[in-house]
């Protein structure tokens, strides 16, 4: 997939961003989020597409600084504490991330989310608890 020359607008930089991302071509889905971050730098769903890419990427610790800074701007969007809890969870031992749990309490019985704490437990070898 070649990069886009001019994107027209951060959507479909994105909607490019998400397929190159599901191909799992990191490099052209980080590029071309950069562009939409750099019109608009707190656009969530850009933020959110980058800290998964650094995730796979296993760049954790820079995914959680832009984690952090999702919770900051949608404090009240469930995803932004999940992506949070799992760089947090992929930095520490022991259970599973309060920002997990943030999660949960947002999106009440969400598969995602308690698939992510389920698998922190288990990771952690906490089998009782998972």
């Amino acid at each position: 997939m070649a990069i886009p020359e001019n994107g027209n607008g951060t959507s479909l930089d994105l909607q490019v961003a998400e397929k190159a991302y599901a191909q799992g071509e990191y490099q052209l889905a980080g590029h071309t989020v950069m562009q939409a971050l750099a019109r608009n730098p707190n656009d969530v769903e850009a933020l959110l597409l980058m800290s998964k890419i650094l995730i796979d990427t296993e760049k954790s610790p820079l995914a959680l600084a832009v984690a952090e800074k999702l919770t900051v701007l949608a404090p009240d969007d469930w995803r932004c504490w999940l992506v949070r809890g799992t760089c947090e969870a992929s930095l520490l031992d022991g259970a599973p991330p309060d920002s997990m749990l943030k999660a949960e309490s947002l999106s009440p019985g969400n598969p995602s989310i308690l698939r992510s704490i389920a698998f922190s437990h288990a990771v952690n070898y906490r089998f009782k608890e998972a």
